[in-house]
């Protein structure tokens, strides 16, 4: 039985939830994603620790997601990552500090095209047990999650297992962790927005009264921090366009072989490597469609000017092929 598996089973039923705009700082808004129209992005924005749950004096603190969204290709696309921010490694830390930490602004997903469907959402904070190779363990996990990223689909995908079974290692050893808070649900439908989970049950407080500030703090209507409970806060977000598409890697690799060809004045490979760059480009996991037929549009005509021109003229252009960077899919 992995991670997931029992969590889900035993878990308790806390509250959480997607805040109404009235709960909300005026700078957040909820409206539906739309889909094959945007890049969905998923921020761990705050996570509070209330207070230690386990009998050790020194700890590794831990946080693991295990998000997916839907492909055009008919299954759920996985995003894993193991977060150990430098106020959680605490090789040496004194228990009885984990009431001060706070971590924010860690990118869980994204971004990354939204097709439609539910977003699958499995987050979890752990506290793991200092034993002597407890940090060396998360260090290589953490290592892996880095490599993998959450952005890019086909750099993601070969990372998801050995992460997965690392850290159902780590959780089946007995006493070696301990979960503090999770929310295991599906979003469906998306919507961009401030989404909470707190340690607390339905009973303790009525999920109505919580608000976010700016700051991503949870408060009481009256403005009162909420400091009983520990709870994180994640947004989800929406953009009709991504900055770091000119890192998708196979489609940066495709380019450059554009690129290559016409530096070296080679028709029939330019020929070539622009078929084989349209059809990695109108594949692409990581392109809305759209978006893709208009980086292919735009690289094509530029390309074809410096191949078109005479070779004379061409040697001029030698040092001046544009990079990457030239082109905007997002200009429509």
């Amino acid at each position: 039985m992995g991670i997931w598996d029992f969590w889900t089973t035993e878990a308790k039923e806390y509250v959480h939830g997607q805040l109404d705009e009235s709960q909300c700082s005026s700078n957040f808004a909820l409206q539906p994603v739309t889909p094959d129209k945007g890049y969905v992005e998923i921020v761990l924005r705050r996570m509070k620790i209330l207070k230690v749950r386990i009998g050790t004096k020194k700890f590794y603190g831990a946080v693991h997601s295990d998000l997916g969204l839907y492909h055009s290709s008919g299954h759920d696309v996985g995003f894993k990552s193991l977060i150990t921010p430098d106020e959680l490694k605490g090789k040496d830390e004194d228990a009885t500090r984990l009431d001060r930490v706070i971590i924010s602004n860690q990118r869980l997903l994204g971004p990354s095209p939204y097709r439609g469907g539910a977003l699958r959402l499995n987050l979890a904070l752990l506290s793991v047990k200092s034993v002597d190779l407890a940090g060396p363990f998360l260090e290589v996990l953490s290592g892996l999650s880095s490599a993998a990223g959450v952005s890019y689909i086909a750099v993601a995908q070969p990372f998801l297992k050995p992460l997965a079974a690392g850290i159902d290692l780590l959780t089946g050893t007995a006493g070696a962790a301990v979960r503090e808070i999770q929310v295991v649900t599906n979003l469906d439908p998306l919507k961009t927005g401030v989404y909470v989970v707190l340690r607390a049950s339905r009973d303790e407080l009525d999920f109505k009264d919580i608000r976010v500030n700016e700051e991503y703090t949870l408060t009481f209507a009256d403005g009162q921090p909420i400091t009983d409970y520990p709870y994180m806060v994640i947004s989800i977000e929406s953009s009709q366009t991504r900055n770091d598409w000119k890192g998708i890697p196979d489609i940066k690799k495709a380019f450059d072989a554009v690129a290559d060809a016409v530096k070296n004045d080679k028709p029939k490979e330019y020929e070539e490597a622009l078929a084989a760059f349209r059809r990695t480009v109108l594949l692409s996991d990581d392109l809305l469609l759209d978006h893709a037929r208009e980086l292919f549009k735009q690289v094509k005509e530029t390309m074809d000017d410096v191949m078109g021109a005479t070779l004379t003229t061409r040697s001029a252009f030698t040092r001046e092929i544009p990079t990457l960077d030239a082109f905007n899919p997002f200009n429509q």
